[in-house]
């Protein structure tokens, strides 16, 4: 199966349980949309209806498995705050209109996370998360090659909902870019080596959409990584020797239009507008520290609340960052739970890795999943601190993510330490014609 071989992949796929199943499936919907493409498609929620089906099994199959971690508190917390600040914000009724889809995307973290348990699995994850990637990256490559590699200043989208703005699109790419790139060097020693340059070729699309989006905070999200992967190479030498070739391909191949508004940042309109955007953030958390004006109030209490305070030639728009949007309506409450969030984050990574050191050889493609998680929150931090994409798939999906290739790990862990044991007492742990849980995914 890591040889990607498609009979092997799909084999693997077909063992796996339905909640399993289900999540795939879930993620196909959400990230490709084809109910939205192919109207025909548009009579049934589709992914809503995978989404509920998986965590009905999990609650059924999964529970007893999933163990609990410092990052189910800081979710939990979390959700106390969104839940909290609603009931108590200076319009609740736009609280409560939105509050299924901060819900939902508590439902995914969860289900991620207890469905996706083994190793198998994380893997059969992670194929499927970067094919749907992979669609959107190509398309953006070949959008941006149909033009000869120049300039637009809308950008180019993908796949309709999440990520059918520019910007989004560009935040996405951020994240596909250290994944697909810690990906291939998971299966390297498991691939030909056409397999891996053809899996490189997924990074390699992920920073071309970056480019082609014309979003200046993707940009920035993908120089926050490789200066990331710089960081956490164990070969600096060579991580910088490859660092020097490609920066100025890069440099080389950003249209100069799109270099001129970096010249211009800080002084042009759009600058100007967020850093407005940002005071009124500030603003509004003083007069309500504690939970904020309310989830999704920002618009509302912009346009009402402070009417009389508005300059004249003062647009009314979204935060443009998240750490804004998270302080704005959520308070200093918030924006406490969700730096406990991120930095929950990478210690459950920290910690994949401390184990798969420990498992050898066996915890090495997990290890680098890790990483790739890793980097795909910095991609996202750094390129998120300019749109307003908190409740978007992007850090949500990486929790539950993150979440599973601990719990996975773990569970490969235990798994050779109840072999070893067995194998002391002088029984074989691995009856005839079986394999250990955590490789067959069963």
């Amino acid at each position: 199966m890591l040889a990607l071989q498609p009979r092997a992949l799909w084999a693997a796929f077909r063992l796996q349980p339905l909640s399993a199943q289900l999540v795939a499936a879930y993620l196909f919907f959400e990230y490709v949309r084809p109910q939205s493409i192919y109207r025909g498609l548009d009579f049934f929620p589709w992914a809503q209806t995978c989404l509920l089906g998986a965590l009905a099994l999990t609650l059924l199959h999964d529970l007893k498995v999933r163990k609990l971690m410092m990052l189910d508190g800081a979710m939990l917390v979390f959700t106390i705050v969104v839940i909290s600040s609603s009931v108590l914000a200076r319009y609740p009724d736009v609280s409560f209109k939105y509050l299924d889809i901060f819900l939902s995307w508590v439902i995914v973290y969860w289900v991620i996370s207890a469905a996706v348990n083994t190793q198998t699995k994380v893997v059969l994850m992670f194929i499927g998360w970067l094919l749907w990637n992979f669609k959107m990256s190509q398309h953006a490559f070949r959008s941006w090659a149909s033009i000869g590699f120049g300039f637009r200043d809308w950008g180019v989208t993908g796949a309709p909902g999440w990520f059918h703005n520019s910007g989004e699109f560009g935040v996405e790419m951020t994240m596909m870019f250290p994944i697909s790139l810690y990906f291939a060097l998971a299966l390297r020693k498991h691939v030909s080596r056409w397999g891996f340059a053809a899996l490189l070729f997924l990074p390699v699309t992920a920073v071309s959409g970056a480019i082609a989006s014309s979003s200046r905070g993707a940009l920035v999200g993908i120089a926050a990584v490789l200066i990331w992967v710089l960081a956490r190479s164990r070969f600096k030498m060579r991580a910088a020797l490859l660092l020097l070739v490609a920066v100025p391909i890069l440099y080389a191949v950003v249209p100069d239009e799109q270099k001129a508004r970096f010249s211009s940042a800080g002084d042009d309109a759009t600058s100007v507008s967020r850093l407005t955007y940002w005071e009124r953030g500030f603003e509004f958390a003083t007069d309500h520290p504690v939970l904020g004006v309310g989830y999704r109030n920002w618009m509302p209490y912009y346009l009402d609340a402070i009417r009389g305070r508005l300059d004249v030639e003062e647009r009314v728009s979204l935060p443009h960052n998240i750490f804004i949007e998270a302080l704005a309506e959520l308070g200093y409450t918030g924006l406490c739970a969700l730096l406990a969030l991120i930095a929950g984050t990478f210690v459950l990574n920290s910690r994949t890795r401390r184990l798969g050191r420990q498992l050898g050889d066996s915890g090495a493609v997990l290890s680098q999943l890790s990483l790739g998680l890793d980097g795909a929150l910095v991609g996202f931090l750094s390129s998120g601190f300019f749109v307003t994409v908190l409740y978007y798939p992007f850090i949500w999906v990486n929790l539950g993510m993150t979440a599973a290739v601990y719990l996975s790990m773990r569970r490969a862990y235990a798994s050779r330490g109840s072999v070893a044991s067995a194998q002391v007492a002088g029984y074989s742990a691995q009856p005839r014609g079986h394999e250990p849980a955590w490789t067959t995914g069963r």
